[in-house]
């Protein structure tokens, strides 16, 4: 690997600000009914903010085929709602899980 590359961008990261960052996490989940036209599969994707800054994320076509519209949303949300459980684990060191979970369920931004 060259590490010249690098070199310019040791200011580039994540920050996280403990004084300047909320507990509220933004989460957007969006699917494409039959995206992928060969294979007719939905394409789902996921982005979980947190202070602004991208924490999760995920695009991928379905594991199966959804019959509507309605079906591909309920399969992408159903990912989603997973890792925000996982998430819920993984953050409650840091925030406070009830309150984490309650921004993700009432915010409306399934």
């Amino acid at each position: 690997m060259d590490f010249e590359v690098l070199k310019g961008t040791t200011d580039v990261g994540l920050t996280f600000d403990r004084a300047k960052m909320s507990d509220s996490i933004v989460s957007y989940v969006d699917s494409d009914f039959t995206g992928d036209l060969d294979k007719r599969k939905s394409l789902i994707g996921y982005l979980f903010t947190l202070s602004g800054s991208a924490i999760s994320w995920k695009a991928t076509l379905q594991a199966i085929v959804a019959l509507s519209t309605i079906e591909a949303e309920y399969m992408a949300l159903v990912e989603a709602v997973k890792e925000v459980l996982w998430l819920q684990g993984r953050l409650s060191h840091s925030l406070d899980a009830n309150k984490v979970w309650s921004n993700l369920a009432t915010n409306g931004n399934f």
